[in-house]
């Protein structure tokens, strides 16, 4: 099917969108961490880890507008 996230939903992201783990808040809330690549070298790892929420698990996801933590 369709993404949830995709380099053009995540403003932050140069390369590509991965996403890696799923909580789901007591109050409903779907809570998405994903990793970015910055770019396409693979010997330069660089990247970010960026968070996105959504009401369940088809969506709207929403990104936020800064990522956590860069990674290189």
């Amino acid at each position: 099917g369709e993404p949830l996230l995709t380099t053009e939903s995540v403003p932050f992201a140069d390369v590509a969108v991965v996403a890696s783990d799923v909580i789901i808040e007591p109050d409903g809330t779907w809570v998405l961490y994903f990793h970015t690549w910055q770019t396409s070298s693979l010997a330069n790892g660089e990247g970010v880890i960026g968070r996105a929420t959504a009401p369940n698990p088809l969506g709207p996801w929403t990104v936020d507008s800064a990522s956590l933590i860069f990674i290189y």
